[in-house]
């Protein structure tokens, strides 16, 4: 909201005020200064993540008392819709958090974004990695947020009482722990299926290995129809086969069970391990501070030496809508986010790497430490640039409604759902010609 004009009333009654000598010039100031107030929306679900929005919020509005800050936090499984849908109504807020650039294209062509790359604080503040993963055609589009990774989390006391002495690194090796673990009286892995994006992310601790090892552009090739599923390019039919063999030793109900449940589980000891991105430990320490946690690579074979922890810079973070009429307030709010004080701040909270530059990592950090390790050994897959997400919301809801199909049906073979998946995506590009 652009700050109006002095009324014409207001203005007479300062000349009548300043003529007679009235020294009221702070209650004047006041009553002409109007905040500006900037939206923002994201769908970052957890608690640590919100904790540290809410943080960042509060600092900026005490530095900047004349903006107020009104932040929404919407579902993962329907926030690019519900965020197209404000695009269409004209309800742009200021301040939108994208998943991945590279996937909203759209965005760019209809001028929604705006580039942000001649800020002098970007390339100041933020990792060189992090600026190219949120860049288009050398512009950048959002403000990169962290560096994320997909990993198994797991409960140290769980390990400990079932006797593991060690993680495992082999796939052979991480069925056993699931075994040892049931055996013990504890779930093996704590599935909170009952939000399809969790799903989805148990997949991807295996995928974005096994499709970038095999061919990085098959999701793309997929969704453009030069490709199938059968064509199994991406070798996608092994990591359903692990999905599946897995399954077994999740939680009773896994779709039935959400995400909060799933983390409880783990947090207080009732479940050994979830396969999940790097933002999962924060939630557990919010749900329970004294867990003790680890993190390990999810194993895909039975060569030790490839057991590698998939990281990346993330392709998306805040953007700024182009024609706000709030965007200097907007651009300000991203710089604070890109200082190191904000960076050390996500890490603490929300438990994430920080695409700040200056930001070290302590033992304090917790598993944050036991990722710097993992980097530290050149024990790391880098899956940045991977497009693990189809543009067509259609698609990737096909893919994941086919994985739970998969995985509920016991009789189900991994060859009857590659099937499914190539009839269902014909069908689906066959209607958007």
């Amino acid at each position: 909201m652009k700050r109006k004009g002095i009324s014409v009333v207001l203005a007479a009654v300062m000349i009548a005020g300043m003529a007679a000598g009235c020294g009221a010039k702070g209650s004047s100031d006041a009553a002409e200064r109007k905040d500006t107030k900037l939206t923002l929306i994201h769908d970052m679900n957890e608690d640590s993540a919100i904790s540290f929005l809410e943080q960042a919020i509060e600092q900026f509005e005490e530095k900047n008392p004349d903006v107020k800050i009104d932040m929404e936090t919407l579902s993962s499984d329907d926030y690019n819709s519900m965020l197209r849908n404000k695009i269409a109504a004209d309800d742009v807020p200021d301040l939108f958090f994208i998943d991945d650039i590279h996937k909203k294209q759209e965005f760019i062509d209809a001028g929604i974004c705006m580039d942000i790359s001649g800020e002098e604080w970007l390339n100041e503040n933020i990792k060189e990695s992090a600026v190219e993963a949120c860049s288009v055609d050398g512009k950048t589009w959002c403000l990169p947020f962290t560096q994320g990774g997909m990993f198994v989390i797991y409960n140290k006391d769980v390990f400990e009482a079932a006797g593991i002495k060690q993680v495992p690194d082999t796939w052979s090796g991480f069925i056993d722990t699931c075994r040892t673990i049931q055996e013990a009286g504890k779930t093996p892995i704590a599935a909170g299926f009952q939000e399809q994006w969790v799903l989805f992310s148990d997949e991807q601790c295996d995928s974005v290995v096994t499709t970038v090892k095999y061919d990085k552009e098959n999701r793309l090739n997929l969704e453009a129809g030069t490709t199938t599923w059968a064509a199994d390019e991406g070798h996608f039919s092994e990591v359903l086969q692990r999905m599946k063999e897995r399954y077994q030793y999740t939680n009773d109900d896994p779709f039935g069970t959400d995400w909060n449940t799933a983390l409880n589980m783990l947090a207080v000891g009732d479940a050994g391990m979830i396969l999940n991105g790097s933002w999962t430990p924060a939630a557990v320490m919010g749900i329970n501070p004294d867990a003790n946690l680890g993190i390990f690579p999810l194993p895909l074979t039975e060569d030790s030496k490839e057991a590698m922890l998939p990281l990346r810079s993330t392709p998306g973070g805040f953007a700024v809508y182009q024609d706000s009429e709030n965007a200097d307030a907007a651009l300000k709010f991203l710089e604070m986010l890109s200082t190191p004080e904000m960076g050390a701040l996500q890490q603490k909270t929300k438990g994430d790497i920080s695409a700040c530059k200056n930001v070290e990592v302590t033992e304090e950090d917790g598993i944050l430490y036991d990722v710097q390790q993992y980097i530290d050994a050149d024990k790391v897959f880098d899956w940045t640039g991977y497009s693990e997400l189809f543009v067509s919301d259609e698609l990737q809801t096909i893919v994941t409604d086919v994985e739970t199909e998969l995985l509920m049906n016991e009789n189900m073979t991994v060859d009857e759902a590659i099937e499914m998946l190539d009839e269902r995506f014909e069908a689906a590009l066959s209607a958007q010609k």
